[in-house]
C-alpha cells in the first residue's frame, strides 16, 4: 500500500454475522480482547458496555500504534477492523 494513500486497509472483518445479524456480546468480547492485547483505545473507554451500542449505532473504537491508527467499526451488519497509516 501506498503511505500517501489515503484509503483504510481491512485488517479484520466477518465472514457474515452470526444468523445474519450480530450479538452485541460478540462485539463486547471482542473490543475487550483487543483491549487486553492493544491496550486502551484512543479514548480510554475501558470495557465495552452495551449503553455504548444504543439504538443500534455504534461509534466505533479506535487504537493508535505508531503511525498506525487502527479502527474497530460497524459497517451495515458487519464488524471491521480498518488500519489508516500516518
Amino acid at each position: 500500500m501506498d503511505v500517501k494513500e489515503d484509503k483504510p486497509t481491512v485488517l479484520l472483518s466477518q465472514n457474515a454475522p452470526t444468523h445474519h445479524f450480530f450479538h452485541v456480546t460478540e462485539l463486547q468480547k471482542l473490543v475487550n480482547l483487543i483491549n487486553s492485547i492493544l491496550g486502551p483505545d484512543v479514548d480510554n473507554l475501558g470495557k465495552f458496555s452495551s449503553v455504548e451500542f444504543g439504538d443500534d449505532n455504534w461509534n466505533g473504537r479506535q487504537w493508535k500504534l505508531d503511525s498506525m491508527t487502527l479502527k474497530l467499526a460497524k459497517d451495515e451488519s458487519f464488524i471491521q477492523m480498518l488500519e489508516r497509516l500516518g
